[in-house]
């Protein structure tokens, strides 16, 4: 649904159908655990699954994927020879979960404002081992840079890249 100035389109390959299910699917069931953690990480994998089959195809030297939705495509980069970075876009989500517990029980009146569902375990073991296999790893500031320290990721992996802003 977007287009920058200076892609080329040749380039770009667009397959909505997982995301289409997976919204189809919480619209007719509403916010919850199932719609919000089964049908999100299920619509992961299918991005994933059908970017790692286009890897073949490409001329490349470097993939970078979102953490939660490269497993398949660091693999198949790997096999290939390619140098693999996960886009690690937050802290770690072990701190993230013990920072939304402590909040909640710090502060009662707001924990219905703080909605947090626990990871489905079979999103947090995609995230482990896309962290693992990856080459690099970005993370977003200094605060998310210690939590992966922290979590025990080796310091020579993770690269600090601050989020952009084109101010015009």
């Amino acid at each position: 649904r977007r287009y920058y100035e200076g892609l080329k389109k040749e380039l770009i390959y667009s397959n909505s159908w997982p995301e289409t299910f997976q919204r189809v699917f919480a619209l007719l069931l509403g916010r919850n655990y199932f719609t919000a953690t089964h049908l999100v990480h299920l619509r992961n994998r299918f991005f994933d699954f059908n970017v790692s089959r286009q890897l073949e195809k490409m001329d490349f030297d470097l993939f970078i994927g979102l953490s939660g939705s490269a497993l398949y495509s660091i693999e198949k980069a790997r096999r290939l020879g390619k140098v693999t970075v996960v886009d690690q876009h937050d802290i770690h989500y072990s701190l993230a979960a013990e920072l939304l517990k402590t909040e909640r029980e710090l502060h009662p009146e707001f924990a219905s404002s703080i909605p947090y569902w626990p990871p489905l375990k079979r999103y947090l073991e995609c995230v482990e081992k896309e962290l693992e296999l990856s080459d690099f790893i970005f993370v977003p500031s200094s605060f998310s840079l210690k939590s992966h320290l922290d979590a025990g990721i080796s310091k020579e992996k993770l690269i600090l890249l601050l989020h952009g802003l084109n101010p015009s």
